[in-house]
């Protein structure tokens, strides 16, 4: 299906910071599922916002005008059986969505850089059960008790 096996295909962005994609979601998988979830609600739910029960035109699955295919009224286009016209439809919508998920693998790029340039250490907090953030002094301002602190949230 590929023109060079997937391990010949990486490449690199240089740049201040290192990128590395995991696609290891064992550790933490029920919170990255939970995320997830909640993206979709308050985003764009495919599950919820499509209606699956209807029917699809295999040869113009998105519904769209003859006319939104670049070659439309070209001699070429004139001279295309129904077939053969279903064929470009489906390869220009194919060529559409391989743009768009270009572009997203972009912002998923971008997105990697930036995060840990503008990312903060979590604050520590306060062994007690008062979880007061504890500045580098190591005492709670809030209890003033000097034991170790620990990662927010843990």
């Amino acid at each position: 299906m590929y023109a060079l096996p997937v391990e010949q295909t990486r490449w690199h962005v240089p740049s201040g910071s290192t990128t590395a994609f995991s696609w290891d979601y064992d550790d933490g998988r029920d919170r990255l599922l939970s995320l997830y979830e909640k993206g979709k609600q308050r985003q764009w739910d495919a599950a919820v916002r499509i209606d699956w029960s209807r029917e699809i035109d295999p040869d113009n699955p998105l519904q769209l005008p003859d006319e939104s295919v670049a070659i439309y009224g070209s001699r070429t286009w004139d001279r295309l059986g129904e077939r053969d016209r279903a064929t470009v439809r489906h390869h220009a919508a194919s060529w559409q969505f391989s743009q768009f998920l270009h572009g997203e693998q972009g912002a998923l790029i971008c997105a990697s850089k930036i995060v840990p340039a503008t990312s903060r250490p979590t604050p520590a907090t306060c062994t007690t059960s008062c979880s007061w953030p504890i500045p580098s002094t190591r005492t709670c301002r809030r209890c003033s008790t000097t034991s170790s602190p620990t990662a927010a949230g843990t």
